[in-house]
């Protein structure tokens, strides 16, 4: 005699739901712990990056007895440094091939993990790079004399920096991918160093200042 299978009990429409709410749980906990991961992975690259090229520069100082040249935002280097007014502000120069040739100090200029990815806010024309920002006091004074150099000098203080012994910066965009230079604390985009304490994505620039100065605070 043929027998009848027996019918396994399905699960109820309630317990599907249950089951979507459990994973959508986890899936809200997980994801902004994984995306946390990937930028706390991104500063300490930047860090790293940051300390290799002050050390590059350092060592080219010695044997020139001269900082590297910057270079524009497309990576030209600004040869010789312009007259007063004509070439890019001192906060958005770039390291130029200088580091790299004829004498390899670095093998290849470094890539910003956190490069803007589009014009510049407060002045479209400018389509930024996707370098690590890097800026002496030499270029600030030869490119829009003492004013200049007073603005470089104050943004070292803002960075907890000696103004009167720091002389290059190197720098990120950080997480909030925007290059913080203003002179005002009390501006959107104030001259801070990054502090992860007030979120992984806050906003400051991961910025060295050199010689040996380390991290801005």
């Amino acid at each position: 005699m043929r027998q009848t299978p027996a019918i396994l009990p399905g699960f109820t429409l309630i317990e599907l739901l249950v089951v979507v709410a459990i994973i959508g749980l986890l899936a809200a906990i997980a994801i902004p712990n994984f995306l946390q991961a990937q930028i706390r992975a991104k500063v300490a690259r930047a860090k790293s990056d940051l300390r290799t090229l002050a050390s590059a520069v350092e060592i080219y100082a010695v044997d020139h007895n001269a900082f590297p040249l910057v270079a524009d935002e497309k990576g030209e280097a600004i040869i010789p440094y312009p007259p007063i007014g004509l070439g890019p502000e001192v906060f958005e120069t770039r390291m130029s091939s200088s580091i790299t040739t004829p004498i390899a100090y670095l093998t290849s200029r470094f890539l910003d993990p956190f490069a803007a990815k589009g014009p510049d806010e407060e002045d479209p024309r400018i389509i930024e790079g996707p370098g690590y920002h890097y800026g002496t006091r030499s270029y600030a004074l030869a490119n829009d004399g003492t004013e200049s150099e007073e603005k470089f000098k104050e943004y070292i203080r803002m960075l907890g920096g000696q103004s009167q012994i720091m002389t290059y910066f190197a720098s990120s965009h950080g997480p909030d991918l925007d290059h913080d230079d203003d002179e005002e604390l009390t501006d959107a985009h104030a001259a801070v160093p990054y502090d992860p304490t007030n979120g992984s994505v806050s906003s400051g620039d991961i910025v060295y200042l050199g010689p040996s100065g380390g991290f801005g605070k």
